[in-house]
């Protein structure tokens, strides 16, 4: 990877009129994608060559990509909003601006005519202008986020991150469940706006903040605030945040303060998530008795709960209710999301709050997970968007190329430096030559081919003996190591061709006896999945290989 960073490097400084977008056109539609993977970015050749001089460098990250990564989008809550969100977006990419149209119209539909600016107005209005401030209020804060999620949703996926499961914080689930199929855009759109203005009406006084404690510690101080105040969120084994009434937080942080445990007061005018939120219950039940809530077509991942709900639960009396009163069980549904296979989470929201959030979540398992801001860098949205879709590449993620860098020309084939293969060759000295065998001996050799006896193998341990002697066999076939192929890289990514098939379905054949076509090599894409067709060929019962 650093060898070919070098490499482009050159091109770009020897050949100063190339055509940026067809080399990348080139690199990534032409070319093969194998496991190792790094993606520089640049809206011009000089940034383009500060980050391939960065890839060069010996302790530059290189990505393993998985055979086929599972996606969750997590949308962010209340707090993430700020002005002008999605306003460059809205300018490059149409289908943003289209669905971001769209959610705001049927939004300012379901405000009415009396509701005030229009919401377009409000989330695009310039930082420090009238209308930008009324961003802060909750009325305007929850409809301006859920349009623009929905429309960084639409986005992602039109790029090709497809998730495989959904999860919002407060506000952030009711984009969800629009997401994935649970509520109409019109159902979803009244819903938000009955909710905020509940929200909003409902008696001031209240405040929150974040403790850096666990649920259950934080829960044994609630005793000292006398029932004034409540968990609101339990955001990380160690974080949660409680809300009430405004003196009794600031007693309680007070408190954690001064056992040295860190705090952090949140900028928001009520206590959501608590029982202030008591008196807009009403109106959300109102606003959700007639709606219609299909079966999601993603799974999606509840607050009150942390666990997969269903449409029956989504339309339970009450429910939406007791999402905006009860807290939100945001690490229980991280927990969850990986217990579905999740292994790239990628907020979708106008910041990084919950990068940071999910993180801490999976502290203990940072290495088998990855967690991508879709807009890292608020003040370059469509340069954050390309990054965060070209991380899901090296991860593995199918990626439409072409619709994120155009149908134009791609760059001559032989302009644009091919992969610089590190060959190794192995030597074997002091080795007798093999004696040549007869024609009687190959005669009886191929009349009876050796079988894997499986059923002298504990059950237990089958799957492991298959499975080693495939990864010998894709070894010898790439020239590496014993030991050197990951079990879960992508066979074609790593090299295996056609020839490749043939010595690996040629040695196979040798060494269990099964039939394996090169055509079945081909088929598995990993070393996993040949192994399980391969034991799935032999009968352990016998010693006779089932054909």
């Amino acid at each position: 990877m650093r060898a070919q960073a070098g490499r482009l490097r050159a091109l770009l400084r020897d050949r100063p009129d190339t055509d940026l977008g067809a080399v990348a056109r080139t690199l990534a539609t032409r070319r093969t994608s194998f496991r190792h993977r790094a993606a520089v970015q640049g809206a011009d050749a000089a940034g383009l060559g500060r980050e391939l001089d960065a890839l060069t460098a010996p302790s530059a990250p290189v990505t393993s990509a998985g055979p086929a990564p599972r996606i969750a989008f997590v949308f962010s809550g209340q707090g993430t909003q700020r002005p002008g969100m999605g306003a460059e977006l809205t300018d490059r990419f149409p289908v943003y601006a289209e669905t971001f149209d769209a959610v705001c119209a049927a939004l300012d539909a379901a405000r009415g005519p009396d509701g005030g600016p229009a919401l377009r107005d409000v989330v695009l209005a310039a930082p420090g202008s009238p209308r930008a401030a009324l961003l802060e209020r909750t009325e305007y804060t929850q409809p301006a986020l859920f349009a623009v999620q929905t429309a960084l949703a639409r986005l992602a996926e039109s790029f090709g991150l497809v998730p495989a499961a959904l999860l919002g914080h407060s506000i952030g689930e009711l984009t969800a469940a629009h997401v994935g199929g649970a509520l109409t855009l019109d159902g979803a759109a009244r819903l938000v706006v009955a909710r905020a203005r509940a929200m909003q009406a409902a008696p001031g006084g209240g405040g929150m903040v974040s403790i850096r404690a666990s649920e259950a510690e934080v829960r044994a101080s609630l005793a000292r605030a006398g029932g004034a105040v409540a968990v609101a969120a339990v955001n990380g084994p160690r974080s949660t945040v409680v809300s009430g009434d405004a003196d009794a937080v600031r007693r309680l942080a007070a408190v954690w303060r001064a056992e040295g445990v860190r705090t952090k007061t949140l900028k928001v005018g009520h206590a959501f998530h608590s029982p202030h939120m008591e008196p807009a219950l009403a109106a959300v039940d109102a606003a959700a008795a007639d709606l219609a809530v299909s079966r999601p077509e993603v799974p999606l991942v509840a607050n009150r709960t942390g666990a997969v709900a269903d449409a029956a639960e989504l339309a339970a009396p009450g429910r939406w209710s007791a999402q905006v009163r009860d807290a939100v069980r945001f690490h229980d549904g991280v927990t969850a999301l990986r217990g579905l296979g999740v292994d790239t989470f990628v907020e979708i929201g106008p910041d990084t709050t919950m990068t940071g959030l999910v993180a801490d979540c999976l502290a203990d398992r940072r290495d088998e997970a990855a967690v991508i801001p879709l807009v890292r860098r608020p003040a370059a949205e469509a340069a954050s968007v390309v990054r965060a879709v070209a991380q899901a590449h090296c991860r593995g993620v199918r990626v439409d190329w072409d619709r994120l860098l155009g149908t134009g020309p791609v760059a001559d084939p032989a302009l644009v430096p091919v992969y610089p293969f590190q060959h190794r060759s192995y030597w074997l000295h002091g080795a007798a030559p093999a004696p040549v065998p007869d024609a009687t001996a190959f005669a009886a050799e191929r009349a009876e081919p050796p079988v894997l006896a499986l059923h002298e193998v504990p059950e237990e341990e089958r799957e492991g003996v298959v499975l080693a002697r495939v990864l010998d066999a894709v070894a010898a076939a790439l020239g590496y190591a014993p030991g050197e192929v990951d079990p879960a890289a992508d066979l074609t990514g790593i090299g295996i061709t056609s020839f490749g098939s043939l010595e690996i379905a040629a040695r196979l054949n040798r060494e269990t006896g099964a039939e394996v076509r090169p055509s079945v090599v081909l088929e598995h894409r990993t070393a996993h999945e040949l192994a399980a067709h391969l034991l799935a060929s032999l009968d352990p019962r016998t010693p006779e290989t089932v054909r």
